[in-house]
């Protein structure tokens, strides 16, 4: 798999974008590609909605550093779970209320966030997506907070793919 980079200073793309490719183990590619929206800008989607599997954690990562949190509701199942792992405890929150709640939380400690290492594995209709999360605080503090997702992911019957499991450890446990 190929992780493309792009960072924006100003507010013209073409301004300054920096590009990185990362080669990933072959066996996890199949020839995708995954995109990591960094802290310094996003790049836009090309859909508003996930129609493949591994297009879910990229719009996320566009949606949160957007501010946006309708859209980023959008992405999650009426029923989905959050599970979140911080000091040793353990969070659940479950449904698009709970949810709301802790992704405005979230956006509110959090200036902005980025994916990496992304990975895919679909059977049928249901896939677990994955990667390297990494949330820069409103604090000023230089280095992001970093932490690690596994979400399994549902096709629904119009072909868009939502989030109904996501399991997010802070820091790097797995």
């Amino acid at each position: 798999m190929h992780v493309v980079t792009f960072g924006m200073q100003g507010n013209d793309l073409t301004d300054s974008v920096s590009l990185k490719l990362e080669t990933l183990n072959a066996a996890q590619s199949n020839g995708k590609i995954g995109l990591v929206l960094g802290s310094q800008g996003t790049v836009p989607p090309q859909n508003t909605a996930a129609y493949e599997p591994g297009e879910l954690q990229p719009l996320y990562a566009y949606y949160f550093n957007e501010r946006d949190l309708d859209s980023l509701l959008t992405l999650f199942e009426p029923q989905a779970v959050i599970g979140i792992v911080a000091d040793n405890e353990v969070s659940i929150v479950t449904g698009q209320d709970e949810i709301r709640t802790l992704l405005a939380e979230y956006m509110a400690d959090y200036e902005s966030m980025e994916v990496t290492n992304p990975y895919e594995l679909q059977s049928g209709d249901l896939a677990l997506v994955g990667g390297d999360y990494f949330s820069y605080p409103f604090n000023g503090k230089a280095d992001p907070d970093p932490g690690e997702a596994r979400i399994v992911v549902r096709r629904q019957a119009d072909g868009r793919w939502l989030y109904a499991v996501d399991y997010y450890v802070e820091g790097f446990l797995f």
